[in-house]
């Protein structure tokens, strides 16, 4: 049985399927769930897919579930800074 995205399973032949935790994310069938990287977020466990950092925020370490905002005169111009 293939686990749905979100989840992943390391033993081929098993019927369980464990939950990625926040930060993480994998795709249908996945054995093992993929950090998401600086520039994304994904705030909670079960995700298929990171999101991008929005305007006006950046997120410069991997695995994390939220995005920070950017202070003072300084901004963002790009999405996934």
């Amino acid at each position: 049985r293939l686990c749905p995205a979100g989840t992943f399973n390391t033993q081929r032949r098993s019927v369980s399927c464990d939950e990625c935790p926040p930060g993480y994310f994998s795709g249908a069938g996945s054995t093992e769930c993929t950090i998401c990287p600086a520039g994304s977020f994904a705030p909670v466990s079960n995700s298929s897919a990171c999101t991008l950092c929005n305007y006006g925020t950046y997120q410069p370490a991997e695995g994390q579930t939220e995005c920070e905002k950017c202070i003072g005169f300084k901004s963002a111009p790009i999405r996934g800074a």
